[in-house]
């Protein structure tokens, strides 16, 4: 069966003119990465954490009232990013919105953008990370741990503000809204961003200071978190639909007194 032809309204100048340039940013840094890819040790690894996060990314949660999705493969580009560096990351992220885009169907404009504003902001908040620990990605060497937790909690914040600050800026300069109301409503993602951070470092950690089979042992913790994300969404999804029965009780109670009222 063919599909009907898009009808996508044309975009605000505005909203065109911001998303070339996160675009342009993106795709810039993502090149630059894909050179350093050439360079990169442990193929295998920041590969199999790159296949692992995108299968994850499949199983994405649409969170209710708000255009956009959770999923626990941020987990997997956190802990590449820790462990292998900022390209990697930045790569598998970048694969992952675009399949995330192009399995809804989204346009063109909204594909590039999904592609590259999520994936700068994994590049630039792993450099941070980096920048703070001024030492070579963790599976060269070891670090201690204390040492690790600033720079975690720094590349967590950068990571949100900067993911939910470009999404927020273009669904404002589509809608008219003020920013800053549109970012608000992303507040309720800082959970599923430090919940991410924490289980990377656990993967993180075990992978430095234990053997293979029991950092295997850790990763269906990173998949429990998963379901539980699904039944508070759930549960949420749940509550709506009670408040949306109620308030249709309500307003036929209320048409129906004041029919009687009028007879």
């Amino acid at each position: 069966m063919s599909k009907a032809p898009r009808t996508d309204k044309p975009l605000p100048l505005r909203l065109k003119l911001y998303v070339g340039v996160i675009v342009t940013l993106g795709a810039t840094a993502i090149a630059m990465s894909i050179a350093q890819l050439t360079t990169t040790p442990f193929v295998g690894g920041w590969l199999l954490f790159t296949v692992l996060g995108v299968l994850a990314g499949t199983y994405a949660v649409k969170v209710p009232g708000i255009s956009a999705r959770i999923s626990v493969s941020d987990t997997f580009f956190l802990a590449s990013g820790m462990l292998f560096g900022p390209a990697p990351a930045m790569l598998a992220m970048a694969i992952d919105s675009s399949i995330m885009s192009w399995r809804r169907s989204y346009s063109r404009v909204k594909l590039l953008f999904n592609a590259c504003g999520p994936a700068l902001s994994m590049y630039l908040a792993t450099h941070a990370f980096f920048g703070l620990t001024g030492g070579l990605p963790l599976a060269s060497q070891s670090a201690p741990i204390p040492s690790l937790v600033l720079p975690l909690a720094a590349m967590t914040a950068i990571w949100f503000v900067l993911n939910s600050g470009l999404t927020s800026a273009a669904l404002a300069l589509e809608s008219g809204a003020p920013v800053i109301d549109v970012w608000k409503r992303f507040l309720v993602f800082s959970v599923n961003y430090v919940a991410a951070a924490s289980a990377a470092f656990c993967v993180v950690i075990v992978l430095n200071y234990a053997d293979l089979p029991t950092a295997a042992a850790v990763l269906p913790v990173v998949f429990i978190f998963h379901i539980t994300i699904r039944s508070w969404v759930g549960r949420f999804e749940d509550a709506q639909q009670h408040i949306a029965k109620v308030d249709r009780l309500y307003l036929s109670t209320v048409e129906t007194l004041a029919t009687a009222i009028e007879a």
